[in-house]
């Protein structure tokens, strides 16, 4: 089983327009090896961005689940 897992802030300040966009996402997986050559990899990640100031977006989540099949030659 290999295991994986991230996380990364990032904060924006736009010049000339009032707006701040602060996002956040972290992830999590794994990959199980059925044998040497067939994988199964599990991955659910967050994202969410939050929107500030006058010209400021919308404030949105995003939640994702994947699972993939993986072949290596």
């Amino acid at each position: 089983m290999l295991l994986n897992a991230d996380i990364m802030f990032s904060s924006d300040a736009y010049e000339g327009v009032d707006r701040d966009d602060d996002r956040l996402q972290y992830s999590v997986g794994g990959t199980y090896l059925l044998n040497r050559k067939v994988g199964l990899s599990v991955s659910a990640s967050h994202f969410e961005q939050s929107s500030d100031g006058v010209a400021g977006g919308a404030d949105f989540t995003v939640n994702r689940l994947t699972m993939t099949l993986v072949a290596q030659f």
